[in-house]
């Protein structure tokens, strides 16, 4: 079930949390949800990968410089963890476009962020179920 506060999920089995934003991106919402991710981090004992479905945004309202920052923060926060992937599916163009600028931000962190189209190709580079991707609630 997702959580209606974080809009997120965490699957303890998959050692995965899913993220399923909706509406506009914005540096709060982004904001939110690294801090987030930074807590769970740290409660969590044990390695975990990421998925965000971007695919319900309906817009996007960061700046390239909001956008660095983010994945400096995120950079901050995971430098000393073991690896770990993200996998985000963008379904837009400009959805894809920020996500793959977000990745490439990240690649010198242990987090390797990856950009997919569906949900298919997400879960089989993830290793997971395409069930546990989808929205549940």
């Amino acid at each position: 079930m997702i959580d209606p506060f974080s809009r997120t999920c965490f699957h303890p089995d998959l050692k995965l949390e899913t993220w399923y934003p909706d509406g506009a991106l914005d540096g709060a919402m982004a904001n939110f949800i690294v801090n987030f991710i930074g807590f769970d981090e740290r409660i969590i004992d044990e390695p975990f990968n990421r998925f965000a479905d971007l695919s319900r945004l309906k817009a996007i309202h960061l700046d390239l410089l909001e956008l660095y920052d983010l994945a400096m923060k995120r950079y901050e926060a995971c430098k000393d963890l073991q690896p770990a992937k993200t996998a985000l599916v963008a379904t837009t163009i400009s959805t894809y476009a920020v996500a793959r600028m977000f990745a490439i931000l990240m690649e010198p962190s242990p987090i390797d962020v990856r950009v997919f189209r569906n949900l298919e190709e997400a879960a089989y580079w993830l290793g997971v179920p395409v069930k546990a991707l989808r929205a549940k609630g």
